[in-house]
């Protein structure tokens, strides 16, 4: 059976029966076989099939049908695919393994800092160069103030104590002042003795504890 774009329906004979294919067969489904001569043609095919026994294979090859790995594989393959997923999810697991980001933790990076400043403050002391130690150090304690509280570390100490106020108690905003008082008063002095430079070191560190710390 054919038009004028081609077959419609083959016919083969395999054995004592026939088989019969329909290129386009929506034109016997429910919504389609009153249409045109649809059920005209499809009681002929009926009528050629002959006396006996007529089987209707009804799959649909579309999306709908198309397999997935479930139907695919055999259950055991699954479970055992399932099996070594959970077990490799384990030993990443047991070996540590992270994904994602990298952070440094904070201590690493303070316990560096602190390491580098005191190495660099120890070669200042043995060469006698107290003053340019001690402006290093402050320097420093200038990035922790920036970090903290997002001040400029080109501020004067009166403008950070003047914002660190409202953060600080009558005590707190004493001891800055003197502390910082005396840092701006190093460049006066034409030589800082020893003792001193260990003083400034200090109160520079205890100033450094404080903001860290907040």
């Amino acid at each position: 059976m054919k038009d004028d774009k081609g077959a419609l329906v083959l016919e083969r004979s395999y054995g004592e029966g026939q088989l019969i294919v329909s290129m386009n067969p929506d034109w016997v489904i429910n919504g389609a076989i009153l249409e045109h001569d649809h059920a005209a043609l499809t009681a002929q095919l009926l009528e050629e099939s002959g006396p006996g026994p007529v089987l209707v294979d009804e799959y649909i090859h579309g999306p709908k049908n198309i397999p997935t790995v479930f139907t695919i594989y055999p259950k055991w393959v699954l479970v055992i695919a399932l099996q070594l997923l959970l077990l490799t999810i384990v030993w990443l697991w047991k070996n540590g393994k992270r994904f994602g980001p990298i952070y440094t933790p904070r201590e690493h990076r303070v316990r560096l800092g602190d390491e580098r400043l005191q190495a660099l403050a120890s070669w200042y002391t043995r060469g006698g160069f107290y003053k340019e130690s001690i402006r290093i150090q402050e320097q420093y304690l200038r990035s922790w103030i920036r970090k903290r509280f997002g001040l400029s570390r080109m501020s004067t100490w009166a403008e950070i104590r003047e914002a660190l106020a409202k953060y600080q108690t009558t005590d707190e905003q004493a001891r800055w002042k003197r502390y910082t008082t005396d840092l701006d008063d190093i460049d006066t002095n034409d030589k800082l003795r020893k003792s001193s430079y260990l003083q400034y070191s200090k109160n520079i560190d205890d100033l450094r504890k404080e903001v860290q710390e907040r």
